[in-house]
């Protein structure tokens, strides 16, 4: 291919020739210029496309890690909402358990633990038992066969210990269907377990006075002790999920050669 300068040089005219050769030295400038743009652009590419590169890796392992932090933070709110309700809630903090008095018309409990409108309370051992509140009676007609009661056996923030009965008068068949009338704690109180009694074959029972040892004043008697079960008290949500899908590969890596000066001086 020709060069410039032997073209040029073919021209007759001397004046055209020189303002062709003035044309086309500025063309040639303008065109070495968009080269060197054109590879400092490729060049700065190829940083621009490992940057990018390496921050679609550290998004990707963001949004992997956020997984695992999510599944974190839903464990870490577990046991928040365990601790904060245990230190919060009414309810047992630490059972008793029920029993006959060493006087056997009155309910027995060893020493517990309890929270009341968020404070915590300390119960000594009552060996000789706590009396019952009313003179509740199990089938007062005495009429033929055996029958259950239950009372709920409750505490204040005094620490006075109570009874509470679904009736004055119980004549339950069996002992599912007493429990299943429990009642529940007067406000105040909460509940630190229960007693059922069967009465003796077509006689009545009446709490105060009826002796609570098997086979006495009754066929049996049962006691059953509230557990520690502190509800949480925590709502809070745990930390989202991340919706957004990861981000797509970085710009591509251009496959053009760089470009070269092909023009002759």
């Amino acid at each position: 291919m020709a060069s410039i300068k032997s073209f040029i040089a073919s021209l007759s005219n001397v004046r055209d020739a020189r303002f062709l050769r003035t044309l086309f030295d500025a063309a040639r400038a303008e065109l070495v210029a968009c080269r060197a743009v054109a590879n400092e652009l490729r060049t700065d590419h190829a940083s621009f496309k490992a940057a990018v590169d390496t921050s679609k890796t550290l998004t990707d392992e963001l949004h992997d890690d956020h997984a695992t932090n999510k599944t974190h933070m839903d464990a870490l709110k577990t046991a928040l909402n365990s601790v904060i309700g245990a230190l919060t809630a009414d309810g047992i903090i630490n059972a008793t358990a029920l029993g006959v008095g060493t006087t056997p018309e009155q309910v027995a409990s060893t020493a517990f633990q309890y929270r009341i409108d968020g404070v915590p309370y300390h119960k000594a051992a009552v060996a000789a038992g706590s009396a019952f509140s009313a003179a509740d009676t199990i089938n007062t007609g005495a009429a033929a066969g055996f029958f259950w009661g239950i009372w709920a056996v409750q505490i204040d923030a005094a620490g006075t210990i109570t009874t509470k009965s679904p009736a004055a008068d119980q004549v339950y068949a069996s002992e599912a269907l007493a429990i299943a009338a429990l009642p529940a704690a007067d406000a105040g109180n909460v509940v630190i377990g229960y007693v059922t009694v069967k009465t003796l074959e077509d006689v009545d029972w009446v709490a105060i006075t009826g002796d609570l040892t098997d086979a006495s004043d009754c066929t049996e008697a049962n006691f059953y002790n509230t557990a520690s079960s502190i509800p949480a008290v925590v709502a809070t949500s745990a930390a989202a999920t991340l919706t957004a899908a990861k981000a797509t590969a970085g710009p591509a890596t251009i496959t053009a050669a760089a470009t070269a000066e092909t023009l002759e001086a």
